[in-house]
């Protein structure tokens, strides 16, 4: 249900086996943490956070190297928050180093100069641009490679020394010989396992591999974390969800404000997610826990129930609060309220309190930043969360009873009453309710009116179109206008996509514009936009909103100025022009409206060609009368009798018309479509347009280069190997006859989808009409 709850449950699961190799006894680990005093606590903070501030020599080192005019404030700064992220999720430059260069961008320093500090911050070279514009690669001096190399090792012996003082502080009976090779050995480890902060590896090791007691050493290892990654993250997370509310203020391009902007968004599920965890730990593990074995007051259960039940519903509710979902956001202030004042008034938890307040102030602030509408409550999605929150509650109750060695799951049992059962069904029962808020609202389709159909024809009498428009008038799409009403895009809704048909039509100009505008909208419904079968000519623009491609055949474009029946390369061609030329096949090109009987003879022929198959849609045109007679029909006949037939598809471009549908008996006289094809060619010569547009070739000339994506020549080999599903090469071949030019089709789509989903989506839609 969340991914989020997933790694709460591998905690759990992980605590609870951990048990079984490790024997611990629980009671004294929290006696363990119970006798440090809050100054201890205080100080162990302090020294994780001074530790963090030294990895922040490197920025500052740079900053003296390039010379950066800003304040040494927001040097500490960048370097705290770029390498508290790092430190916790294992410092991969890939992936980091633009967080780097954006804060950096945020203090005014130019963004190549800013793009350079962040590469150098990981390779220890210095790149820029020679008087030529070209890319030069310039070692450092050796005196700032020395201090970097110096600041690196600082930095490893600091964190070192932190958690030796730790091991001290908390009677780890372990040598410094020893700890420091167990340090050295599980930091390596941790980052080569790729393990979020090392976590779980960095403990494993130093279990397995010292003498000293596994509870002493536990905490140890606990509170380590907690003041060098998990403390110094959250204060982190605090600041970058606070941006979430002041992008305007940074003069940044849209990209980075939208990079910063869900980072802040994933920081704000990040600390809803950290209260719950907190929840349940201070209900789980509060002095008031050791009161119950002698003390069966209901009040003492209820609070601790009431913690667990809020926790839970508050990671629940993280993952709306990550999606961005309107109704969560309102939801998960609410609760963090009651959360509130459970922690002040019944939990007796001032840090804890803190805590809270200072995430429900940083709430409050982004309210516009949550704008995604709830799905529609379904009974089917409340019944699975409350079967997946009381298998969660009984493996954390399994796994609790397994920590306690003075008490047994039956006297656990004997001390609960039934209205302790009823009343946390009924926080499971809430929460199950509320979880479905956290439902993003999927746009679903709607057939499109004929007043919407209407304003289409309207604005094809301004505008022009393509070799896609005249499907609009399929009614299987629907219709997106943007930018003022001057660009048009026709697509259809299908689980979380957008599926645009073709490019958007109207004034090229707005279309960069307005293909941003639909991104928007597509995420106003959590939903990814994709463009099928656009053109080579705009890839700039959708590159250019951050879209990938992948070619998907070509389409083919006669010039009716070069075409001719003349010549060797055009004699099969010929020979059919003569069949027609003795009426062997006639062709005629019939004008709406029609009447009944013609109709009904194009959909017998219709029928009999489709034999039984469903029709195709979306990309390609069905039989359906009212969409047919909107446009010529071509026809040959033999002996006054209709044998094939196809529709003329407007182009909406004086100059430009294509085909449509394409029908014909079975069995049909030999050149019965080449006839269709030259009488549609003569006609449009006649007709003074210039260009004839052949329909496409899915899949033609796609991976046939030795430096194609594996993507393309795996679309290849289904272009080899797939005739028996779709005639790709007959149909290729078909339209050579014709001696057309050849422009590429590609598909456009977000970087972050599943292309092999999206195509098999695609696959559907276009097989179901």
């Amino acid at each position: 249900m969340l991914k989020l709850i997933k790694y709460f449950l591998w905690g759990i699961i992980f605590v609870f086996y951990s048990t079984s190799f490790f024997p611990m006894n629980f009671l004294e680990i929290s006696q363990l943490f119970s006798g440090k005093s809050f100054l201890n606590y205080i100080l162990f903070i302090i020294l994780g956070i001074f530790s963090i501030c030294i990895i922040s020599l490197y920025d500052f080192i740079l900053r003296a190297e390039f010379k950066l005019p800003i304040t040494f404030m927001d040097t500490l700064k960048i370097g705290w928050i770029s390498n508290t992220i790092g430190n916790f999720i294992g410092e991969s430059p890939t992936r980091y180093a633009g967080i780097s260069s954006i804060l950096y961008q945020t203090k005014g320093i130019d963004s190549n100069k800013a793009t350079l500090i962040s590469i150098i911050k990981n390779t220890l070279f210095k790149i820029e641009e020679n008087n030529d514009g070209e890319i030069e690669f310039l070692r450092l001096s050796v005196k700032t490679k020395v201090y970097l190399i110096l600041s690196i090792l600082f930095k490893w012996v600091i964190s070192y020394f932190l958690l030796l003082y730790i091991f001290i502080s908390f009677n780890v009976n372990i040598s410094i010989l020893n700890s420091f090779l167990l340090f050295t050995v599980a930091s390596l480890l941790g980052r080569f396992s790729r393990v979020p902060g090392d976590i779980g590896v960095f403990a494993i090791i130093f279990i397995l591999f010292s003498k000293a007691k596994v509870e002493n050493l536990l905490v140890a290892l606990i509170v380590y974390r907690f003041v060098y990654s998990i403390i110094p993250l959250l204060i982190t997370l605090v600041f970058l969800s606070s941006k979430a509310s002041r992008l305007k203020s940074f003069k940044l391009s849209r990209e980075q404000k939208k990079l910063i902007h869900l980072i802040a968004i994933q920081s704000m599920a990040a600390l809803t997610f950290s209260v719950g965890i907190l929840l349940i730990i201070s209900g789980t593990f509060n002095n008031v826990l050791y009161e119950v074995s002698e003390s069966l007051e209901s009040s003492v259960y209820m609070v601790k129930l009431t913690s667990l039940g809020l926790g839970l519903l508050l990671l629940v509710l993280s993952d709306g609060i990550l999606h961005r979902v309107k109704t969560s956001y309102y939801t998960t202030l609410v609760f963090l309220s009651l959360a509130l004042i459970l922690s002040m008034f019944h939990l007796k938890l001032i840090g804890q309190s803190i805590f809270l307040i200072i995430v429900i102030a940083i709430l409050i602030p982004a309210k516009s930043s949550f704008f995604r509408e709830n799905g529609a409550i379904s009974i089917k999605y409340i019944f699975g969360n409350f079967v997946f929150l009381l298998l969660v509650t009984l493996i954390y109750f399994v796994s609790y009873i397994n920590a306690l060695d003075n008490k047994g799951f039956k006297d656990i049992i004997d001390d609960l009453q039934l209205r302790h059962f009823i009343y946390y069904l009924v926080i499971l029962v809430v929460a199950s309710v509320f979880a479905n808020l956290t439902r993003r609202k999927h746009l679903e389709f709607t057939q499109p009116t004929e007043k919407s159909l209407d304003k289409v024809s309207e604005f094809l009498k301004k505008y022009d179109g393509n070799s896609m428009t005249h499907l609009i008038f399929l009614k299987d799409k629907m219709l997106f206008f943007a930018q003022s009403e001057t660009v048009l895009i026709a697509y259809r809704p299908f689980k979380d996509k957008l599926l645009a048909l073709g490019d958007p039509i109207g004034d090229e100009a707005n279309f960069k514009e307005a293909i941003n505008d639909f991104r928007l909208f597509a995420d106003k419904f959590d939903m990814s936009p994709v463009f099928y079968e656009v053109n080579e000519k705009f890839l700039p623009i959708y590159h250019d909103n951050g879209f990938n491609f992948l070619k998907v055949g070509e389409e083919a474009i006669l010039e009716l100025d070069k075409f001719t029946l003349a010549g060797k390369k055009a004699a099969p061609l010929r020979t059919i022009k003569n069949k027609m030329n003795r009426n062997e096949l006639e062709f005629e090109l019939v004008m709406p409206p029609f009447n009944q009987d013609f109709v009904s003879t194009l959909k017998d022929i219709s029928d009999k060609w489709l034999d039984g198959k469903n029709e195709k849609g979306y990309s390609l045109g069905f039989f359906d009368e009212n969409y047919i007679s909107l446009a010529p029909i071509a026809t040959i006949k033999v002996e006054n009798q209709i044998i094939a037939f196809a529709t003329i598809m407007p182009v909406y471009h004086k100059e430009k018309l294509a085909i449509d549908l394409m029908r014909l008996i079975p069995h049909p006289p030999n050149g019965t479509m080449d006839a269709l094809f030259i009488g549609i060619i003569e006609w449009a010569i006649e007709n003074n347009y210039k260009y004839f547009i052949l329909g496409k070739a899915p899949l033609s000339n796609v991976g046939t280069n030795r430096f194609s994506t594996s993507k393309e020549k795996l679309v290849r080999h289904f272009y080899k190997y797939g005739n028996k599903i779709y005639s790709f090469i007959g149909l290729r071949r078909f339209k050579e006859k014709f001696y057309p030019d050849w422009e590429g089709v590609y598909l456009a789509y977000p970087k972050s989808i599943n292309l092999s989903a999206t195509i098999l989506q695609l696959a559907k839609i276009i097989g179901h009409k």
